[in-house]
């Protein structure tokens, strides 16, 4: 889908380009930077041919080389490109198996493209049907030991639901590639009248991916203190069973981290070394690519909701505080258009990004409502190790929940602001398109949502915050914790 301006696309930059002209931003399919520096030559030019001198030429030909070569390189390194801004994420994500997108070594979105038949969908083929059989499998051991209680029941369905998460990001980003490629190309299509360039884009974007991954990688590794041999006290589900107790006193450090990380698998997967480290490396990849859907998420809400705020703080100062054009009704009519081009920008992205929101949200506040009744039950924290984990496993759920929720809520909150902007309109400029956009925005809820059961806004994020203490007095309620 082409999102662009009903102005056509042209060659040719006016060389009498005004501060506050109609040309202000000609259409010539660069970037800001480079239309800048096409700027900048123009004045280099004329200053060098004022100049006495014979023979200017060979001069001339210097600079015009050297300011075009700027042009271009800025133009390729576009400060609000999301391709480029999300480069090195999605490389990731590809060593990990997790986006099979081929073509990600250039810079071009142009390029990329999707195959099935390529290394990289076998890749994210096979690593799907691995996490699939390992949820299967702890799913059958949740039948199996479902609990006598709420609690215990919440507990039993822990690994399944990991390993769930795991597989459904393998295979969303497996169906979705090609419209994953699309979004990126009309990303750039995006014609506005009323300009900004976010130039923190690529900053934000590895910050975001960059904070999370690491926080994850610590995290898990410190939770695999408790796995292996290095506290007495094993997975508290494990201590009224005296069967299994006798097997982890003489066990390796492969079979006690095998019991203890998967309680109860190894009554219908018997132990070997092979499949102990094998559900260790799966465990990895359902971390990563459950990590990977909520940075997604963070990240495109996060240049999403931005457009938005930068087409704002345009309005304000071409249109408000400028009294040479807020009167110029033309402007305003362009302004609506702007909004409608984003909106059915959001709208592409929302159709994306719904089921990931949807299982991404459910199954975070999962995990936040179970470490919250690990934290909140001393009974079951039977060391150091465990009580320090759950601390730190719920806050860094806490977290990575907020980067998340904050970014898509922003998206509603400036996409409603033009309702401030538009209330500011004066009267003879308040014309059938302001009006329009006025009463739309009054009647629709613009933001992410999750299969249309919620729009993230920051009442919801309140919401979240309910349902997470009202599940928590329920477990509370019911939990019973056995003590050797």
């Amino acid at each position: 889908m082409r999102i662009s301006s009903t102005w056509p696309v042209t060659g040719h930059i006016d060389p009498d380009i005004q501060e506050n002209g109609r040309n202000e931003n000609p259409r010539v399919g660069l970037s800001f930077s480079a239309i800048e520096a096409l700027r900048d030559l123009r004045t280099q030019v004329q200053a060098l041919w004022s100049k006495q001198g014979k023979n200017p030429h060979k001069q001339f030909v210097r600079n015009v080389t050297h300011q075009m070569e700027k042009v271009f390189k800025n133009d390729l390194r576009r400060e609000d490109d999301l391709y480029v801004s999300m480069r090195s994420f999605l490389i990731f994500g590809q060593a990990l198996g997790i986006v099979p997108i081929r073509g990600l070594g250039q810079k071009n979105c142009r390029v990329l493209h999707f195959r099935w038949c390529s290394w990289q969908t076998f890749y994210n083929t096979a690593m799907t049907m691995l996490l699939v059989l390992a949820a299967m499998l702890n799913l059958v051991v949740c039948f199996q030991v479902r609990g006598k209680n709420p609690s215990e029941l919440a507990w039993s369905a822990n690994m399944a639901v990991y390993y769930s998460i795991g597989a459904f990001n393998y295979q969303f980003f497996l169906r979705n590639t090609r419209r994953i490629i699309e979004l990126f190309k009309t990303w750039q299509e995006v014609d506005l009248n009323f300009v900004g360039i976010d130039k923190n884009l690529f900053r934000d974007s590895v910050l975001i991916s960059g904070c999370i991954y690491t926080f994850c990688i610590f995290e898990h590794a410190f939770s695999h203190l408790k796995f292996f041999p290095l506290v007495e006290v094993a997975e508290r589900r494990l201590l009224s069973e005296p069967k299994v107790q006798g097997i982890l006193k003489n066990a390796t450090a492969w079979e006690t981290y095998y019991w203890r990380s998967h309680p109860f698998l190894p009554t219908i997967v018997p132990f070997s070394n092979f499949v102990a480290i094998t559900f260790f490396l799966l465990s990895k990849f359902a971390i990563f690519a459950w990590d990977f859907g909520d940075i997604l998420i963070s990240v495109l809400s996060r240049a999403l909701y931005y457009k938005f705020k930068l087409l704002i703080e345009q309005a304000e100062t071409r249109l408000i505080r400028n009294r040479s054009t807020s009167l110029d009704s033309e402007k305003w009519i362009q302004l609506t258009d702007d909004h409608a081009k984003l909106y059915l920008l959001i709208t592409e992205f929302e159709g994306l990004l719904s089921p990931l929101v949807f299982a991404s949200f459910g199954v975070n506040i999962y995990y936040l409502c179970l470490q919250l009744n690990l934290g909140l039950t001393p009974s079951a924290n039977n060391s150091l190790i465990a009580s320090i984990y759950a601390t730190w496993s719920f806050m860094q759920l806490l977290v990575r929940l907020l980067a998340a929720a904050i970014p898509a809520a922003q998206i509603h909150t400036y996409a409603h602001k033009m309702l401030q902007v538009l209330k500011q309109c004066p009267t003879p400029c308040y014309t059938t398109e302001v009006d329009r956009t006025e009463r739309f925005l009054a009647v629709t809820k613009i933001g992410l949502s999750g299969l249309g059961c919620f729009t993230i806004t920051r009442p919801f994020i309140l919401s979240i915050v309910s349902v997470v203490f009202t599940f928590e007095i329920v477990l509370l309620q019911s939990t019973v914790v056995d003590t050797p």
